[in-house]
């Protein structure tokens, strides 16, 4: 497994919020969608149209993350 660390940003109703998210997953693409899948879910934002990332940096991890 891979540590993503994601940044990117969404559309708000006072302008553009930044996020940072790290996410463990096997892939780049699976990682990108389940920060989709966050921030849908915690700021009821789709994703389709609002939500971009700028960087992504991959790390080997053999830790536990919960």
């Amino acid at each position: 497994m891979k540590l993503f660390k994601i940044y990117g940003n969404f559309k708000f109703p006072d302008g553009k919020q930044a996020f940072i998210k790290e996410i463990k997953a096997p892939k780049e693409s699976r990682a990108v969608d389940k920060v989709y899948s966050l921030i849908g879910s915690q700021h009821s934002v789709k994703r389709r149209n609002t939500v971009s990332y700028t960087h992504l940096r991959a790390h080997e991890t053999s830790l536990h993350l919960v």
